[in-house]
């Protein structure tokens, strides 16, 4: 009788860390996609060259940003263009982006500043414009500075 009870519970002892890892997974799973859901998609005009981007207008979505997003070669998003009113000084960090990327400044839709990020980075990084270009680095992109970046289109 001794060994059935202990089959039985190491048996349920397997099925709960079973459940447990599955309920981790899902939730990983769920971060990584739950970043795309509903956000407004747009094209921006690199050179001659035109690239899908999600589209940040509003703070809501510029605080999620490109976080926990690891989906470039699914869906064929390679960054995040974040617009704003007004010129000003705009400050960006990696915190839970795991994808490298080049952060562009913008004004007047010319770059004055590329900063090559880095996944994970807690480090803020500033400089003035009125709008930022996050895209992912790994698609040997060059982009200099003063090089023009314009949306094309806003879906």
């Amino acid at each position: 009788m001794k060994p059935s009870v202990a089959f039985i519970l190491g048996f349920s002892i397997f099925i709960l860390a079973l459940i447990i890892y599955a309920y981790i997974l899902m939730s990983i799973l769920h971060s990584n996609n739950s970043s795309n859901i509903n956000r407004i998609r747009a094209v921006v005009e690199i050179g001659n060259i035109d690239y899908n981007v999600f589209y940040a207008d509003n703070n809501s979505s510029r605080e999620i940003g490109l976080m926990n997003y690891t989906n470039f070669s699914l869906d064929g998003i390679v960054g995040e263009y974040f617009s704003f009113n007004n010129y000003s000084e705009l400050c960006f960090w990696m915190k839970n982006t795991p994808e490298p990327l080049y952060q562009i400044w913008i004004a007047d839709n010319r770059s004055i500043f590329i900063y090559n990020a880095t996944p994970y980075s807690l480090r803020v990084v500033c400089h003035y414009g009125n709008a930022v270009l996050e895209i992912y680095k790994n698609l040997n992109i060059e982009i200099e500075k003063n090089e023009t970046i314009k949306i094309v289109k806003i879906d």
